[in-house]
């Protein structure tokens, strides 16, 4: 399914339409849920060989809670290294948890 999505379209542009329709909802999807359908979506993307690098990976994490952790996020992008994956749930899921 992936390939047919992909087409012709940069792997970035697709996934920020596959993003928004996994977007958490106010009233619904809580972080875990959502981190684990956007590694689904970066595991598929690899396997059809249109990998996402992990600056990539966290753009597109963050910018799917945009507006629930304001905060978090421009702190995120203010370091001086790169945020890995376990990092970046843990501190999705405890911010959550505030």
């Amino acid at each position: 399914m992936l390939e047919r999505i992909m087409g012709e379209k940069p792997k970035l542009g697709v996934v920020a339409e596959i993003e928004f329709s996994i977007k958490p909802k106010k009233e619904g999807t809580f972080v875990a849920d959502y981190m684990n359908k956007m590694t689904s979506i970066v595991d598929d993307l690899a396997l059809i060989d249109h990998p996402l690098s992990d600056t990539e990976i966290t753009a597109h994490i963050l910018n799917g809670h945009v507006d629930e952790f304001k905060e978090l996020t421009a702190a995120i992008h203010v370091r001086d290294s790169p945020i890995t994956f376990e990092d970046l749930y843990d501190k999705l899921t405890d911010e959550e948890l505030i």
